[in-house]
């Protein structure tokens, strides 16, 4: 048996290489895997990889402890001395960096996501819908990968409330270069192994050349809007003309650092929630005639605004489920920075703690049903979210995600322009599998045939 009690207050454990085999496989689902393992052996499971000792909790209680309740012992993987993850790409940016100068980096973007701010950005998100539509126009009844469609319509809405320009320009240099910064970050996480960057393998050299075209586009971006006349009102400009609490601007590498994280992630984590999306409604017929039929009420045939989104009360619910059933991002990590405690188990500085997302979302003790893909469970009157803490797609706590309502919005008005012009089937025989990178993406994509309504 490959777990173990050793100790009696020692949290049940996994032996490095099996672990580390099963991380590394492209045919093993992590997920799957961790889910039986909870059923097995309780909530908080311990690995060994390496030297390494990595936790993952899948309880309500643990995620407000890890992420709410006691944030001076689980701090952000940047503050290791080896950067991992997301770290690698972002640098010193929010979403990074931790402490005095995460509370200052916090309190100076915060009103980037102000909700009047996003709400008006949604012109950018009808403009990129529609210009997804026309480059459909011309294809229907054909195969399209949706995963790959889904970034590239992200990614236009990024760039418009970003840059206040459209993809088009920089697609083909994002689209090439971001899979391969996110697929390295990602594998820095599950591999301890890996050679230190400064070693010239050809996995290191095509992350920095990656790295260094992302980063040449960004301050392109940057000085180009600085040495411009134009007054504009996207993101880039508030953040040149955001101001420390000395009355400094922010440097150059901050700037890029804030921008390499809207960029990068921003789009990531709504590309996948959409393309999961895609296959839900897809999965579930009755579901989509229930939206179909609300969407054709509501809207009649014209393009939705943002007085509508409200009166979309079952869309929402259908959302609401998607990122339950499918969290973009299932697994959150912590660095323990001091001896501690979780659920009894002793737990040492200088492990890693993942909040499993997924595995809260599908916890049988707070959710009825939870592999059933049932929107109507968010209804009012629906009391089937039995904890408070059960249900967290942006994350919770103070480092809740600044995005969340930019990517609820984004979601409701993709879907409203979409769902009435085509349906969109699974190709039969297509085998859909999970993987982790940084977000839960299909691993071989999702081939769809473009229906038109």
């Amino acid at each position: 048996m490959w777990f173990n009690r050793t100790h009696p207050r020692q949290a049940p454990g996994l032996s490095g290489l099996k672990l580390l085999g099963h991380l590394l496989s492209d045919r093993r689902d992590l997920l799957a895997i961790l889910q039986q393992y909870q059923q097995d052996y309780g909530d908080l499971l311990r690995f060994s990889l390496g030297p390494k000792t990595v936790y993952v909790a899948g309880h309500p209680e643990m995620a407000e402890q890890i992420l709410i309740r006691d944030l001076e012992t689980f701090g952000s993987l940047s503050q290791q001395a080896k950067p991992v993850g997301l770290a690698l790409i972002l640098g010193k940016s929010l979403l990074q960096s931790y402490g005095e100068d995460w509370k200052r980096q916090r309190q100076m973007l915060q009103s980037l996501f102000h909700k009047r701010r996003v709400e008006i950005m949604t012109t950018h998100m009808i403009a990129a819908g529609e210009q997804l539509l026309q480059r459909w126009h011309s294809r229907p009844g054909e195969v399209i990968d949706v995963l790959e469609e889904m970034v590239s319509v992200a990614l236009d809405i990024v760039c418009r409330t970003l840059f206040s320009v459209d993809v088009t320009t920089h697609l083909d240099t994002l689209r090439t270069v971001l899979p391969i910064l996110i697929e390295h970050a990602a594998t820095s996480l599950k591999n301890p192994l890996l050679p230190p960057l400064n070693w010239p393998t050809p996995r290191n050299r095509r992350f920095k050349q990656a790295l260094q075209t992302l980063d040449d586009m960004i301050y392109r971006l940057i000085r180009q809007r600085q040495m411009g006349s134009e007054s504009t009102k996207d993101l880039l400009s508030h953040l040149l003309q955001t101001q420390d609490e000395n009355g400094e601007p922010l440097s150059q590498q901050s700037i890029r650092d804030q921008v390499a994280t809207l960029l990068g992630v921003g789009h990531e984590t709504t590309a996948t929630a959409m393309t999961w999306l895609w296959y839900a409604l897809d999965q579930h017929p009755l579901v989509l005639q229930r939206v179909q039929q609300e969407l054709a009420t509501v809207l009649a045939g014209r393009l939705p605004t943002l007085e509508d989104l409200p009166q979309l009360i079952y869309t929402r619910q259908v959302v609401d489920e998607v990122l339950r059933h499918y969290p973009a991002v299932p697994l959150v990590a912590r660095l323990v920075l001091r001896d501690t405690e979780i659920n009894g188990y002793p737990i040492l500085a200088g492990s890693t703690v993942f909040v499993s997302f997924y595995h809260i979302h599908h916890h049988p003790d707070f959710w009825s049903q939870p592999e059933q893909f049932w929107p109507e469970r968010f209804a009012a009157t629906e009391a089937s979210v039995k904890h408070r803490y059960a249900y967290l797609p942006f994350g919770i706590g103070p480092r809740i995600c600044l995005g969340n309502h930019f990517a609820l919005l984004e979601m409701l008005i993709l879907l409203a322009q979409i769902v009435p012009r085509y349906s969109l089937k699974l190709m039969p025989n297509h085998l859909v599998k999970r993987e982790i990178t940084i977000t839960m993406r299909p691993r071989h994509g999702l081939p769809m045939r473009l229906c038109p309504c």
